[in-house]
């Protein structure tokens, strides 16, 4: 992904809902398999960590209010 895409992903991933979020990484997660390319792998699975990171923010967010 070019510094564009990643620059789109990021504001993606502030307003996107928790619930979005979590459809998103599913659906991510079931076709990073089918990717051949180790460029498209590596970048899915950095997709995955961002998700799954701001998942876990916003967990610790909510428990500790």
């Amino acid at each position: 992904m070019n510094k564009d895409d990643w620059k789109a992903f990021l504001r993606w991933l502030e307003s996107a809902d928790s619930a979005e979020l979590e459809r998103k990484l599913l659906a991510l997660e079931t076709r990073t398999a089918t990717f051949t390319e180790a460029a498209v792998r590596a970048d899915a699975r950095r997709l995955l960590a961002w998700i799954n990171v701001e998942l876990e923010a916003r967990r610790v967010l909510r428990e500790s209010k």
